[in-house]
């Protein structure tokens, strides 16, 4: 009995410490998170887990060292690293799968960005707040709805673009939080693997996405792929093929301009009045002054250009979450055709 109590002490001892050390690791490891904006990738659930685990076994460390027997020490130290072994394999799986969860962004006018977890595993989404400075919303105002059944202070499906500036005023760190397919977060270069590239013997080209402007509703993006010139890039002299296209997210859609000339960034304007709305939902086609435009349900457009003197043609596949995954564009009779793919 004395054994017992001195264990039972021991552990609680531990855990008035282990309190006090998760404070702390709490703290400071929020302070560095959002210096490096990873504040959303690493729940506070993830590091709760971690310190309950190592806790929990070094719990079990203070019970066998008060064990007398040295049949009882060993018996429990075997059964500690038998359990430990035999449920690794399921907290790698709960991680991975954890770890993939997605991590949704709902940034409101007031600057402060609200986190949603989308993992079931403790009941219903977990909401975190975050306050950042500079930010740039892009979209429509959030929609506050109680709901009361999930704990959810926030409507799902209000997610924005965001944008920071950083101290010398130029917009960067551009992180995408909506439900269309556009690029979830930002990079300035994304490598492509090429399954056919003109005549050129390739295996992988680099497509450069350039954000031109932002705003409180809009946002601006250039897609370029960076190679040499060829021969093949330049159809009729005017449509250069390098260029994937002039893209605008406003009102949770997608924009497209793909033959926009023109040294500067198209407006807001241009789009909404030459440019292509990429729509969702039952596959259907629409003729927009002799482009035709077919939609596919799962994500998949495809560009027709039956202009006089035009004859061009152009596949893109949106994946949620992974922006364009898959670009084909080529002219006439499958001439110089550009088809390229990511995973």
């Amino acid at each position: 009995m004395k054994t017992l109590k001195k264990a039972v002490k021991s552990i609680i001892d531990n855990l008035l410490l282990f309190t006090v050390i998760a404070g702390i690791v709490f703290y400071f490891s929020s302070l560095i998170l959002h210096e490096f904006g990873l504040q959303y990738r690493f729940g506070i659930k993830r590091m709760a887990i971690i310190l309950f685990v190592l806790f929990a076994f070094l719990g079990m460390i203070q019970v066998i060292y008060h064990l007398k027997r040295l049949r009882s020490r060993i018996l429990l130290t075997v059964a500690t690293i038998v359990t430990i072994i035999g449920l690794f394999p399921f907290w790698m799986f709960w991680g991975i799968a954890y770890m993939d969860t997605t991590e949704e962004i709902v940034v409101r006018n007031d600057k402060t960005m609200v986190a949603r977890d989308e993992s079931e595993l403790f009941g219903g989404p977990s909401i975190f707040y975050y306050e950042y400075d500079n930010a740039i919303v892009c979209g429509k105002e959030a929609v506050y709805k109680e709901n009361h059944n999930i704990g959810n202070p926030f409507n799902p499906k209000d997610y924005y673009l965001l944008a920071c500036k950083s101290k010398e005023g130029n917009l960067e760190n551009i992180n995408r939080y909506t439900w269309n397919c556009f690029f979830t977060i930002f990079s300035e270069k994304y490598e492509y693997q090429v399954q056919e590239f003109f005549d050129e013997k390739v295996k992988t080209v680099d497509v450069k996405l350039s954000l031109l402007d932002a705003c409180d509703e809009y946002s601006i993006y250039s897609m370029d792929i960076s190679y040499d010139d060829v021969s093949e890039r330049y159809l009729n002299g005017s449509i250069d093929r390098y260029n994937i296209g002039k893209f605008m997210i406003y009102d949770d859609s997608i924009y497209l301009l793909y033959d926009y000339q023109g040294d500067t960034a198209p407006s807001k304007d241009d789009f909404l009045e030459k440019g292509i709305r990429f729509e969702g939902g039952e596959d259907h086609e629409r003729n927009i002054d002799g482009i035709i435009v077919t939609y596919d349900y799962c994500g998949e457009w495809t560009i027709n250009d039956t202009r006089e003197q035009m004859d061009y043609h152009a596949e893109y596949e949106w994946s949620y979450h992974e922006g364009l995954t898959y670009f084909r564009s080529w002219y006439g009779d499958d001439n110089a055709v550009i088809e390229i793919s990511r995973n």
